[in-house]
């Protein structure tokens, strides 16, 4: 399917903290679909590592994920 990397919590969103935090139903939700594990691939390759899919808010923004 792909990797997802979801880290990266701002200040600029933490006012949202009841919204964001957890997969839970009613939470924001977003993502992208990398097609290759970022924190694994060696640090000369991670150009190479193209995304796949955006997710926003729950919704796929951009890309196609395969299930």
């Amino acid at each position: 399917m792909g990797h997802v990397l979801t880290e990266g919590l701002t200040a600029a969103f933490a006012s949202f903290s009841n919204m964001t935090g957890s997969l839970t139903p009613g939470k924001r939700f977003d993502a992208v679909i990398w097609d290759d594990d970022l924190m694994s691939v060696d640090e000369d390759e991670m150009l190479d590592v193209r995304v796949k899919a955006t997710i926003v808010d729950g919704q796929l923004a951009w890309g196609r994920i395969k299930a």
